[in-house]
């Protein structure tokens, strides 16, 4: 049976989808994106936390780059409890979902 290879691989993109890392920081955010099999990530940049917003917005809104959710560092002390680093992650978050409602935000665990 002969294959299309080329049919096989646009019919299931619909699998595929890149996640966004955010590492929110006081001054400025890093992003990185990863492949759409999401096997391996690569920077995107450090932006200006004043740019940060309309990066984001552009590069999910661009249906090219499928970007099917949004991870953020969690900087939980080294206890587990939440401080003001976390507090600072969790206003980005709200203002995030506020710009972008439609996309999915994951909080990671960031201590280790």
């Amino acid at each position: 049976m002969k294959r299309n290879w080329k049919k096989l691989r646009t019919d299931n993109l619909a699998e595929y989808g890149r996640i966004i890392g955010i590492d929110v920081g006081t001054k400025r955010t890093g992003l990185a994106r990863t492949d759409l099999l999401r096997t391996s990530a690569n920077p995107i940049g450090t932006f200006e936390n004043s740019q940060v917003f309309d990066v984001l917005e552009s590069l999910i809104r661009n249906k090219s780059e499928q970007v099917i959710k949004v991870v953020v560092g969690w900087p939980l002390t080294p206890d587990g409890n939440e401080g003001d680093a976390t507090e600072r992650v969790e206003k980005f978050i709200t203002r995030l979902r506020e710009r972008i409602p439609d996309i999915e935000i994951e909080k990671m665990d960031e201590r280790y």
